[in-house]
């Protein structure tokens, strides 16, 4: 009796294992670069490249790099994993190549060959940092083969992304990313190592070595499984820590390249920023305005302009050219009128200004002689005529004739000049 419920359970089993799950009928599917058309168009422009063919660039702030929004994830299968937060990573993370464009930014090449990144990897004993691998690496079956130093010129030495070792694994590993000004000295500091290989038909993201991360951070990294999805918008599933869902679907590559249904003009970017909306095609043209004639304006009397502001002292005044084609216009001379005659002021006698006193200051307090302006020649000062001597008149001649005689005086002689005598005055001595 027991013999038929385990037959049954064994037959079962055999048609689990021969029913193909949708996993495997989401690897067995194959679609054309069309997938990529109609997915990546609400997120982004495609236009023509002269060197690429038909591109993508995405929606995105001036600032922004490839693999940052999201974390790193040690798989099974393919070793590092880069698990991206954005509606368009499934596709732009996993298949193609991006490249740095002088006008349009960071651009988006398709490609048809699925890995779980495709990136270019250096570290320190300190730091480890990674960069979206150019158009010109090629896989080839066994490995990846471009130069190692493409990304050391100085004008992709941006394109790193360098965090800490202990942090490569954070959910929010964006937060921890250093700035782009720095990535010099990183370069610097760092040393290329091999990104990617193939391990039983299966690409490998070797990057950063696991076992130099688990001794530098001291814990073991936690590995996952990868679960293929019917869909890029399927969720990670709920609950399920060690598994990972993965739209990866199997892209043929066109005989004949078809263009995108909305193919629009390449961005013009100004000041790291893409101008023009996507969802309304290139940016518009300036327009062009007729320059205006201004009009004369005339003012009443007391709202008239201020006047020309003047030149700086020691120069020149600017000369007013005519427009070419113009002869100059005559100046009419300005008629000044004369100042009038500044009247007299009268004070009265109690109200009447003091005179002005001399001022004599020591020798040592004596005003310096003034000098004259810069550039001017010192004044002539004028020679002083000092009047000659006055000369005192002679004395009278003698007077003509006898001497007189006796103590008589003489007739013209002074009368003594005082008061008369009086009585009772002391007469003088009389010469015997």
């Amino acid at each position: 009796m027991l013999r038929f419920p385990v037959l049954a359970l064994s037959l079962w089993l055999l048609a689990l294992m021969l029913v193909p799950s949708g996993a495997a009928r989401a690897q067995e599917r194959e679609v054309d670069l069309e997938l990529f058309y109609t997915e990546l168009d609400r997120h982004g422009r495609w236009f023509e490249h002269p060197t690429y063919g038909y591109v993508w660039s995405p929606d995105v702030d001036p600032d922004w790099r490839p693999y940052t929004r999201g974390r790193w994830v040690m798989t099974e299968e393919h070793g590092w994993l880069w698990e991206s937060e954005e509606p368009f990573g499934w596709a732009v993370f996993h298949y193609g190549r991006w490249f740095l464009d002088e006008g349009s930014g960071w651009v988006w090449v398709p490609g048809t060959v699925w890995g779980p990144a495709w990136v270019a990897w250096r570290h320190s004993d300190e730091q480890v940092g990674w960069a979206p691998l150019p158009p010109e690496a090629e896989w080839r079956g066994d490995a990846v083969h471009f130069s190692p130093s493409y990304y050391d010129r100085p004008r992709y030495t941006a394109a790193w992304c360098f965090v800490p070792v202990a942090l490569l694994t954070s959910a929010v590993v964006y937060r921890h990313i250093y700035r782009p000004s720095r990535n010099v000295y990183f370069v610097r500091q760092t040393r290329w190592v091999p990104s990617h290989r193939n391990v039983g038909n299966r690409i490998v993201n070797i990057g950063f070595d696991r076992f130099r991360y688990e001794r530098v951070t001291r814990r073991p990294v936690q590995v996952v499984r990868i679960i293929d999805a019917g869909r890029p918008q399927d969720p990670r599933r709920p609950g399920q820590r060690n598994e990972i869902q993965i739209f990866r679907p199997r892209i043929v590559a066109p005989t004949t390249v078809k263009p995108p249904p909305r193919l629009v003009e390449p961005p013009r970017i100004r000041d790291g920023r893409p101008q023009g909306d996507p969802r309304r095609g290139p940016p518009q043209q300036p327009v062009t305005v007729p320059p205006v004639t201004k009009q004369p304006q005339f003012l009443p009397p007391n709202r008239q302009p201020p006047p020309p502001t003047q030149p700086p002292v020691g120069q020149p005044p600017a000369l007013k050219q005519p427009p070419v084609g113009q002869p100059p216009a005559l100046k009419q001379p300005t008629t000044v009128p004369p100042p009038p005659p500044k009247q007299p002021q009268f004070l009265p006698p109690n109200r009447q200004p003091p005179p002005q006193q001399p001022q004599f200051l020591p020798p040592n307090r004596q005003p310096p002689p003034q000098q004259p302006p810069v550039g001017q020649p010192p004044a002539f000062k004028q020679p002083t005529t000092v009047p000659p001597p006055t000369s005192r008149p002679p004395p009278p001649p003698p007077p003509k004739g006898p001497p007189p005689q006796g103590n008589a005086p003489p007739k013209d002689a002074a009368k003594p000049k005082g008061r008369p005598p009086q009585p009772g005055d002391q007469q003088p001595p009389v010469p015997r």
